[in-house]
């Protein structure tokens, strides 16, 4: 029997993350994580630690795409949108939009607010609700990294969602938005309150 706050139970009892999953990348195109990694109807939300991620470039958009066929084949459709709002210690704005993209961004779009590769970039996504059939599927992130504006540190906070459809994901994949650099992370997939 498993302990619960309740009692004990015979059933699985999770009281908050449970590692699913970790991957590291070494100058690779992208990092994913599928149907063959974890079981994605278990857990209401899943959070996707990024530690220690380099790109092979500086000023590059660091985003993700999602998948509804277990990582087979990826959503790059332009239907993800985002808002996210921050500065840099030096005072410069990293606050915008990305409407009608081609993926999620996950670090700021203005002028030189992009990662410099010779500093770490560090960022928790959330996916809420992977398996709702009801609704866009919608994210919430919390980066931070030296942008190339004037190589000061700073820290992002946003949300956005895949717009496409309604459809349950299943997968996702981590890449830089210009398609053609390499990336160096370490990737932690959490499960999170468990149905």
């Amino acid at each position: 029997m498993i302990p619960t706050p309740f009692g004990f139970s015979s059933t699985t009892y999770n009281p908050g993350m449970v590692l699913l999953s970790t991957k590291t990348g070494t100058s690779a195109t992208s990092i994913i994580f599928g149907a063959s990694d974890f079981d994605w109807t278990v857990y209401d939300e899943y959070e996707f630690h990024i530690l220690n991620l380099f790109t092979s470039a500086s000023g590059n958009l660091i985003d993700c795409v999602v998948s509804e066929d277990g990582g087979m084949t990826f959503k790059t459709a332009a239907n993800y949108n985002s808002e996210y709002s921050g500065q840099d210690i030096g005072g410069n704005s990293l606050t915008g939009t990305s409407g009608s993209a081609n993926y999620l961004r996950l670090s700021s779009g203005v002028v030189g607010g992009s990662p410099v590769n010779t500093h770490p970039y560090h960022c928790t996504l959330r996916l809420m609700a992977p398996t709702d059939t009801g609704h866009p599927k919608q994210f919430r992130f919390d980066a931070t990294y030296v942008n190339n504006i004037v190589s000061q540190l700073g820290s992002i906070r946003g949300s956005g969602w895949w717009n496409g459809d309604t459809n349950p994901i299943n997968g996702i994949r981590f890449e830089i938005a210009a398609g053609t650099l390499n990336i160096t992370a370490t990737i932690r997939a959490y499960g999170y309150s468990i149905k």
